[in-house]
């Protein structure tokens, strides 16, 4: 991707790598256990700011075998760049993170988590563990520098658990992921952005109540819960998003009523 593509192309790239057919959680979680390696992420309206800063976001992003639409928006925006339906998944509890749960459970299977600041990931863990999970490994998202990354990514080979979950905020969480499985891990390797904060504080799985997810408010229940970092996100950070999918919409508009020039004329064999 070019470091002077458009917000709109941008985002076009995103939602091209967005799997139509993959509709549930479970379908996400089936992937555990199973051969490997299984890269899995989750992209959100500040997918389209983390491409134009980092030029290597778009190519990581494909190195993933899943990319879902973590958020409403993009799920519906996706929708309409690729004219069929893009189901919104996101690691969390009330979506794939409990479908990952339960899934682990189900084989017996191990997890490590690496995120958060220093002690999240460990009270995570500690959440986790009380549910029932086998929690082998954790360790915050920060590391001292390239030797410890890598040190740390060698605990994680010879202990080789079953899927590491990896909460760092992009671009930082892709990065790691992809560099474990190409450092030899074999497992399910799936990123979180800040759910293990969120899971740490509400000190359970499912941190969403049920009517917030069912009514697809939880950019609210976010603003409420931390109102400063939210606002600021929804109203500066997504900004290069709102204007590709207003310009993807309008792009489509035209083309529903025969405005699309070059490609509609080609359509109609004209």
């Amino acid at each position: 991707m070019s470091k002077t593509a458009s917000d709109r192309e941008l985002l076009t790239a995103i939602a091209d790598l967005l799997p139509p057919e993959i509709t549930t959680p479970e379908q996400v979680a089936s992937r555990i256990g199973g051969p490997g390696p299984v890269l899995v992420t989750f992209c959100n309206p500040l997918s389209v700011l983390m491409a134009r800063k980092h030029v290597d976001f778009i190519p990581l992003l494909k190195r993933f075998d899943l990319v879902h639409a973590d958020g409403i928006l993009l799920a519906k925006s996706a929708s309409g760049i690729r004219r069929r339906p893009i189901a919104r998944l996101s690691y969390d509890g009330n979506s794939v993170g409990l479908a990952c749960w339960n899934r682990l459970k189900e084989i017996n299977g191990t997890v490590a988590l690496v995120g958060g600041v220093e002690g999240v990931a460990q009270a995570a863990g500690n959440v986790l563990s009380e549910s029932g999970l086998n929690v082998v490994y954790t360790h915050s998202g920060f590391f001292d520098g390239p030797e410890h990354r890598a040190r740390v990514m060698q605990e994680l080979i010879q202990l080789n658990p079953t899927a590491v979950i990896s909460g760092m905020g992009a671009p930082h969480q892709e990065r790691f992921v992809v560099a474990l499985v190409d450092a030899g891990y074999q497992g399910f390797a799936a990123t979180c952005g800040g759910y293990l904060d969120q899971l740490s504080k509400a000190g359970k799985a499912s941190h969403y109540p049920e009517w917030v997810n069912r009514l697809n408010l939880r950019f609210v229940h976010r603003v409420l819960s931390e109102p400063r970092r939210m606002l600021s996100r929804y109203v500066f950070d997504y900004a290069p998003f709102y204007r590709a999918a207003t310009s993807s919409a309008v792009a489509g508009t035209f083309r529903n009523v025969g405005l699309g020039g070059r490609r509609e004329e080609s359509r109609s064999g004209l």
